[in-house]
């Protein structure tokens, strides 16, 4: 590693510092509520873990292999997830940033400008996994009884295991966008051919290489095949199987086996970080190049925004402009869409599956859960990406909304225009992903009404609650929308979300499972309950979506541009 990476890096440290001796001018009250809300999202993690391992644990002759198989798949599912995290965090960092122009004309080598932009895509899409990883090793040692060496492997080796997914998304987003610059036929083939690839990988991983339990009781045997469709996950090429099987085989005591495992995580990190080191030497500063003034990745042709126009012909002329000026935004930003299809496309995925369960869903008990669980699943995803997405929105107009603010039209349109067209973008989507959950799970037609007018809602208040607070808590010093959720603003935001989702879902289950389930209530009070929960999340909602709207144009209309 070169000098100026160490120097570049204390740097970063310094920064970082003087950003933490910052927040000695941040409200108090604003340090205490986000230190607060951390601390109990932190112990509310751990304990939702730890019973729901301890429930577990406790079925009799097979409960420390279901638990084990269950360390498998977090694992796989934290792999996958650091995967896709750092592809899409590395395409923003490597090739986007402006920062790279700077960096790109001091007098140190390309590796070296590489090798800090790696370091910082690390830090941005790996840290929320150590809020999750840390509480889990805690719980699974706790119910497994394990020694102090089991909590310090597990912490130890997770660092290379973040390194080595992070190094494996950096080279797969570096790829795609030199092949996106390649002409458009070797790209078709190149990519054509991996799936084939991959579809073959995922064939040889489900159907050949399945790992057999370690008992030879017939309970073990049957569970197996119950649970063979996650066996790909115990595949002994998969790194997220090494840090699982590592960690089993240091509570049993057979730590040489678990060092070799632990070896192959940190060798194979440190290989995809020569590789990432070597890599940018090479290529890192033509792909930039290409990347950032050529523009050569395909967009889409001048005709669907002419078919745009024509769909919402309707509106105003004006508003209409601001609508395909937000569309061009979206679509020309890979960060945004694929961040947006990865949330809505695993869970769309998970929903269209509920029929391939190795049992029958036939009660109204599991029926009635597992629908509202989908419900409460659907809209925090939505609250994440409101957050994320939609928040940002005004912010992001930056110091160029003068602009748009010398338009004939009042500036409250504006924003109307921002909620209206996130609104009818998220409740699509939701919707079909609601009537999916119901079709699968054969619901009753009453039930299916009432979550989709529930999902209504939620997008509706949702939607307001991110437009309206991000007028409200502006941030115009940052054009990364992460930067700009990630402050005082977005935090709120996402609190508030959470809570009034968690009151919803509880709110509308509650007299559908009094009636299917407890068979509590008669059809007429069925009824009853029913408009009068109804009209109590309408009436919540309205309040949760147009006060912040209506607080956010009162402050626009202030405003002087």
């Amino acid at each position: 590693m070169e000098y100026p990476f160490y120097e570049i890096i204390k740097l970063k440290c310094t920064i970082l510092k003087n950003t933490i001796l910052s927040l000695k001018k941040q409200p108090r009250l604003k340090i205490i509520f986000i230190s607060v809300f951390t601390f109990c999202l932190g112990l509310a993690i751990y304990f939702s873990m730890y019973r729901a391992f301890s429930f577990v644990y406790q079925f009799p002759g097979f409960g420390e292999f279901l638990l084990d198989r269950l360390l498998y798949l977090f694992f796989f599912s934290l792999l996958l997830m650091l995967i896709m995290s750092s592809a899409v965090t590395s395409y923003m960092t490597l090739f986007r940033s402006k920062i790279n122009e700077h960096l790109f004309v001091l007098p140190i080598h390309y590796r070296t400008v590489w090798s800090v932009r790696f370091f910082d895509t690390l830090v941005y899409s790996s840290w929320a996994s150590l809020f999750l990883v840390l509480p889990l090793i805690l719980s699974y040692g706790q119910i497994r009884h394990a020694s102090g060496l089991f909590y310090c492997m597990g912490f130890l080796v997770i660092l290379p295991f973040l390194v080595l997914a992070g190094g494996v998304g950096t080279l797969a987003a570096s790829l795609l966008v030199r092949l996106s610059q390649a002409h458009r036929n070797t790209l078709r083939t190149i990519l054509i051919g991996t799936l084939a690839i991959a579809g073959i990988a995922l064939l040889c991983w489900t159907r050949i290489w399945r790992q057999e339990p370690s008992g030879h009781g017939t309970e073990l045997v049957i569970l197996n095949k119950i649970l063979s469709h996650t066996a790909f996950t115990q595949n002994p090429f998969l790194p997220s199987y090494w840090l699982s099987q590592g960690l089993i085989d240091v509570l049993k005591g057979s730590l040489k086996q678990s060092m070799v495992y632990f070896g192959l995580i940190c060798i194979n990190a440190a290989l995809i970080f020569q590789i990432n080191y070597h890599a940018g030497g090479n290529f890192y500063y033509r792909i930039w190049e290409n990347a950032s003034f050529h523009k050569k990745m395909k967009r889409f042709r001048s005709s669907f925004y002419a078919r745009l126009e024509l769909l919402f012909g309707f509106v105003n002329s004006h508003i209409r402009q601001l609508m395909i000026k937000d569309i061009k935004s979206f679509v020309r930003d890979p960060v945004q869409w694929t961040q947006f299809l990865i949330f809505f496309g695993l869970l769309g995925i998970y929903i269209a599956n509920l029929k391939q369960m190795p049992y029958q869903i036939e009660t109204m008990f599991w029926k009635v859960i597992i629908l509202f669980l989908n419900l409460a699943s659907t809209a925090m995803v939505l609250a994440t990406l409101t957050t994320r997405f939609v928040f940002p929105l005004y912010s992001m107009e930056g110091r160029r909304f003068w602009i748009i603010g010398m338009m004939p039209i009042k500036k409250s349109w504006i924003l109307w225009e921002k909620f209206f067209l996130s609104f009818i973008s998220v409740t699509l989507i939701t919707e079909f992903l609601i009537v999916l959950s119901n079709i699968m799970l054969d619901s009753p037609k009453d039930i299916m009404l009432f979550t989709c007018y529930g999902v209504f809602l939620i997008s509706l208040a949702l939607t307001g609650l991110s437009v309206g607070m991000g007028v409200l808590f502006p941030n115009f010093q940052d054009e990364n929308p992460s930067k700009i959720v990630s402050g005082f603003g977005g935090t709120l935001v996402l609190l508030l979300s959470l809570t009034y989702i968690i009151l919803m879902v509880a709110f509308m289950m509650m007299p559908v499972y009094m009636y299917y389930v407890k068979d509590a209530l008669t059809h007429k009070l069925y009824g009853f309950w029913i408009l009068v929960v109804a009209l109590m999340c309408t009436l919540v909602s309205i309040i949760m979506g147009l006060v912040p709207m209506l607080l956010g144009i009162k402050r626009l209309e202030k405003l002087e541009y």
